[in-house]
Protein backbone atom coordinates (compact mmCIF):
# COMPACT_ATOMS: atom_id res chain seq x y z
CA UNK A 1 0.00 0.00 0.00
CA UNK A 2 2.87 2.39 0.78
CA UNK A 3 4.41 1.68 -2.65
CA UNK A 4 1.08 2.30 -4.39
CA UNK A 5 0.58 5.55 -2.48
CA UNK A 6 4.10 6.70 -3.37
CA UNK A 7 3.51 5.94 -7.05
CA UNK A 8 0.22 7.85 -7.07
CA UNK A 9 1.94 10.78 -5.35
CA UNK A 10 4.67 10.85 -8.00
CA UNK A 11 2.14 10.63 -10.84
CA UNK A 12 0.10 13.47 -9.34
CA UNK A 13 3.24 15.63 -9.04
CA UNK A 14 4.29 14.94 -12.64
CA UNK A 15 0.82 15.58 -14.09
CA UNK A 16 -0.07 18.74 -12.21
CA UNK A 17 2.09 21.20 -14.18
CA UNK A 18 1.25 20.05 -17.74
CA UNK A 19 -2.43 19.81 -16.82
CA UNK A 20 -2.38 23.35 -15.42
CA UNK A 21 -0.76 24.55 -18.67
CA UNK A 22 -3.41 22.74 -20.71
CA UNK A 23 -6.17 24.35 -18.67
CA UNK A 24 -4.64 27.81 -19.16
CA UNK A 25 -4.46 27.29 -22.93
CA UNK A 26 -8.11 26.25 -22.98
CA UNK A 27 -9.02 29.37 -21.01
CA UNK A 28 -7.08 31.56 -23.46
CA UNK A 29 -8.78 29.85 -26.41
CA UNK A 30 -12.18 30.38 -24.81
CA UNK A 31 -11.53 34.10 -24.40
CA UNK A 32 -10.13 34.45 -27.93
CA UNK A 33 -13.11 32.74 -29.58
CA UNK A 34 -15.64 34.73 -27.56
CA UNK A 35 -19.07 34.04 -26.12
CA UNK A 36 -20.70 33.40 -29.50
CA UNK A 37 -18.31 30.68 -30.63
CA UNK A 38 -19.88 27.41 -31.75
CA UNK A 39 -17.16 25.61 -29.77
CA UNK A 40 -17.81 27.39 -26.46
CA UNK A 41 -19.83 24.57 -24.87
CA UNK A 42 -17.12 22.03 -25.77
CA UNK A 43 -14.36 24.21 -24.34
CA UNK A 44 -16.39 24.91 -21.18
CA UNK A 45 -16.83 21.15 -20.71
CA UNK A 46 -13.08 20.57 -21.21
CA UNK A 47 -12.31 23.29 -18.63
CA UNK A 48 -14.68 21.70 -16.15
CA UNK A 49 -12.99 18.32 -16.58
CA UNK A 50 -9.54 19.89 -16.24
CA UNK A 51 -10.62 21.60 -13.00
CA UNK A 52 -11.84 18.28 -11.60
CA UNK A 53 -8.55 16.59 -12.49
CA UNK A 54 -6.53 19.40 -10.92
CA UNK A 55 -8.67 19.17 -7.79
CA UNK A 56 -7.96 15.44 -7.56
CA UNK A 57 -4.21 15.94 -8.06
CA UNK A 58 -4.12 18.70 -5.45
CA UNK A 59 -5.92 16.45 -2.96
CA UNK A 60 -3.43 13.62 -3.55
CA UNK A 61 -0.48 15.94 -3.05
CA UNK A 62 -2.03 17.47 0.07
CA UNK A 63 -2.57 14.02 1.61
CA UNK A 64 1.01 13.07 0.72
CA UNK A 65 2.30 16.24 2.35
CA UNK A 66 0.34 15.57 5.54
CA UNK A 67 1.44 11.94 5.70
CA UNK A 68 5.09 12.95 5.25
CA UNK A 69 5.00 15.06 8.42
CA UNK A 70 6.41 12.92 11.21
CA UNK A 71 6.37 15.42 14.05
CA UNK A 72 4.11 18.00 15.64
CA UNK A 73 6.59 20.75 16.49
CA UNK A 74 4.51 23.37 14.68
CA UNK A 75 1.35 22.58 16.63
CA UNK A 76 -0.14 25.36 18.72
CA UNK A 77 -2.97 25.49 21.29
CA UNK A 78 -6.25 26.04 19.42
CA UNK A 79 -9.91 26.30 20.40
CA UNK A 80 -11.85 23.30 19.13
CA UNK A 81 -15.19 25.07 19.50
CA UNK A 82 -13.87 28.03 17.49
CA UNK A 83 -12.70 25.81 14.61
CA UNK A 84 -15.96 23.85 14.58
CA UNK A 85 -17.98 27.05 14.82
CA UNK A 86 -16.16 28.56 11.83
CA UNK A 87 -16.84 25.44 9.74
CA UNK A 88 -20.52 25.45 10.71
CA UNK A 89 -20.80 29.15 9.80
CA UNK A 90 -19.28 28.37 6.40
CA UNK A 91 -21.83 25.66 5.61
CA UNK A 92 -24.89 27.18 7.30
CA UNK A 93 -26.28 28.70 4.06
CA UNK A 94 -26.11 25.29 2.34
CA UNK A 95 -27.75 23.61 5.34
CA UNK A 96 -30.57 26.16 5.27
CA UNK A 97 -30.96 25.78 1.51
CA UNK A 98 -31.63 22.03 1.92
CA UNK A 99 -33.97 22.67 4.88
CA UNK A 100 -31.77 20.46 7.05
CA UNK A 101 -32.33 20.69 10.80
CA UNK A 102 -28.99 21.43 12.45
CA UNK A 103 -28.44 20.93 16.17
CA UNK A 104 -25.12 21.68 17.76
CA UNK A 105 -23.59 21.49 21.21
CA UNK A 106 -20.10 22.96 21.25
CA UNK A 107 -18.00 22.79 24.41
CA UNK A 108 -16.71 26.27 25.24
CA UNK A 109 -13.09 26.57 26.31
CA UNK A 110 -12.01 23.18 24.95
CA UNK A 111 -8.47 23.37 23.60
CA UNK A 112 -5.97 21.04 22.03
CA UNK A 113 -2.62 21.32 20.27
CA UNK A 114 -2.78 21.13 16.52
CA UNK A 115 -2.70 22.77 13.11
CA UNK A 116 -5.78 24.98 12.85
CA UNK A 117 -5.90 25.02 9.06
CA UNK A 118 -5.61 21.24 8.71
CA UNK A 119 -8.27 20.61 11.35
CA UNK A 120 -10.56 23.15 9.69
CA UNK A 121 -10.18 21.28 6.39
CA UNK A 122 -10.84 17.90 8.04
CA UNK A 123 -13.98 19.07 9.86
CA UNK A 124 -15.13 20.84 6.69
CA UNK A 125 -14.83 17.58 4.73
CA UNK A 126 -16.85 15.70 7.34
CA UNK A 127 -19.63 18.29 7.55
CA UNK A 128 -19.70 18.66 3.77
CA UNK A 129 -20.18 14.88 3.47
CA UNK A 130 -22.97 14.96 6.04
CA UNK A 131 -24.77 17.70 4.10
CA UNK A 132 -24.36 15.93 0.75
CA UNK A 133 -25.82 12.66 2.02
CA UNK A 134 -28.57 14.07 4.24
CA UNK A 135 -31.88 14.42 2.37
CA UNK A 136 -33.93 17.60 2.45
CA UNK A 137 -35.64 18.11 5.81
CA UNK A 138 -33.23 15.60 7.33
CA UNK A 139 -31.08 16.41 10.35
CA UNK A 140 -27.44 16.81 11.33
CA UNK A 141 -26.27 16.82 14.93
CA UNK A 142 -22.82 18.07 15.94
CA UNK A 143 -21.94 17.27 19.53
CA UNK A 144 -18.80 18.08 21.52
CA UNK A 145 -18.31 16.74 25.04
CA UNK A 146 -15.54 15.98 27.51
CA UNK A 147 -15.33 12.43 28.83
CA UNK A 148 -12.61 11.34 31.23
CA UNK A 149 -9.33 12.66 29.78
CA UNK A 150 -10.52 13.24 26.24
CA UNK A 151 -12.83 15.37 24.13
CA UNK A 152 -15.29 13.57 21.88
CA UNK A 153 -16.71 15.22 18.78
CA UNK A 154 -19.55 13.47 16.93
CA UNK A 155 -21.14 14.42 13.61
CA UNK A 156 -24.35 12.48 13.01
CA UNK A 157 -26.55 12.65 9.91
CA UNK A 158 -29.74 10.96 8.72
CA UNK A 159 -28.50 9.98 5.26
CA UNK A 160 -28.18 6.45 3.81
CA UNK A 161 -25.15 5.68 5.99
CA UNK A 162 -22.27 3.34 5.16
CA UNK A 163 -22.40 -0.45 5.52
CA UNK A 164 -20.52 -1.56 8.65
CA UNK A 165 -18.17 -3.79 6.66
CA UNK A 166 -16.95 -0.71 4.73
CA UNK A 167 -16.30 1.56 7.73
CA UNK A 168 -12.55 1.00 7.62
CA UNK A 169 -12.27 0.92 3.82
CA UNK A 170 -13.72 4.39 3.23
CA UNK A 171 -10.56 5.99 4.67
CA UNK A 172 -8.46 4.53 1.83
CA UNK A 173 -7.56 6.71 -1.12
CA UNK A 174 -10.03 6.59 -4.03
CA UNK A 175 -12.38 4.23 -2.19
CA UNK A 176 -16.04 4.93 -2.88
CA UNK A 177 -19.04 3.25 -1.26
CA UNK A 178 -20.83 3.25 -4.61
CA UNK A 179 -18.75 0.90 -6.82
CA UNK A 180 -20.40 2.28 -9.97
CA UNK A 181 -19.05 5.75 -9.05
CA UNK A 182 -22.39 7.37 -9.91
CA UNK A 183 -21.97 9.75 -6.98
CA UNK A 184 -19.78 12.86 -7.38
CA UNK A 185 -16.39 12.89 -5.70
CA UNK A 186 -12.95 11.38 -6.11
CA UNK A 187 -12.80 9.21 -3.00
CA UNK A 188 -10.13 11.37 -1.36
CA UNK A 189 -12.11 13.43 1.16
CA UNK A 190 -12.08 10.88 3.98
CA UNK A 191 -8.51 9.86 3.15
CA UNK A 192 -7.48 13.45 3.83
CA UNK A 193 -9.48 13.47 7.07
CA UNK A 194 -7.74 10.28 8.21
CA UNK A 195 -4.30 11.70 7.38
CA UNK A 196 -5.03 14.82 9.46
CA UNK A 197 -6.35 12.77 12.39
CA UNK A 198 -3.34 10.43 12.33
CA UNK A 199 -0.95 13.39 12.28
CA UNK A 200 -2.67 14.78 15.40
CA UNK A 201 -2.89 11.34 17.07
CA UNK A 202 -6.70 11.65 17.17
CA UNK A 203 -8.87 8.55 16.86
CA UNK A 204 -11.66 8.59 14.29
CA UNK A 205 -14.38 5.94 14.06
CA UNK A 206 -17.61 5.44 12.16
CA UNK A 207 -20.85 4.14 13.67
CA UNK A 208 -24.34 3.48 12.40
CA UNK A 209 -26.95 6.11 13.22
CA UNK A 210 -29.98 4.09 11.99
CA UNK A 211 -30.63 5.81 9.71
CA UNK A 212 -27.45 7.62 8.79
CA UNK A 213 -23.86 7.76 9.93
CA UNK A 214 -22.05 8.95 13.04
CA UNK A 215 -18.44 10.09 12.80
CA UNK A 216 -16.75 10.06 16.21
CA UNK A 217 -13.42 11.76 16.91
CA UNK A 218 -11.54 11.26 20.19
CA UNK A 219 -9.07 13.98 21.14
CA UNK A 220 -6.72 13.91 24.15
CA UNK A 221 -7.76 16.69 26.51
Amino acid sequence: MKDINRISDNIAHDLKTPLARLRNRLEELNVRLGENSEHKSDIDFALEQADQLLSTLNSILKIANIESQSDQFNFKPISLSSVLGDVIDLYEPTINEKNIILTQNLLAGAKCKGDKNLLFQAFANLIDNAIKHTPEQGSININHIKQDNKFIITIADTGPGIPVEQHDSVFRRFYQVDPSRNQPGNGLGLALVKAVMDLHSFNINLMTNDPGLVVSIEIPA
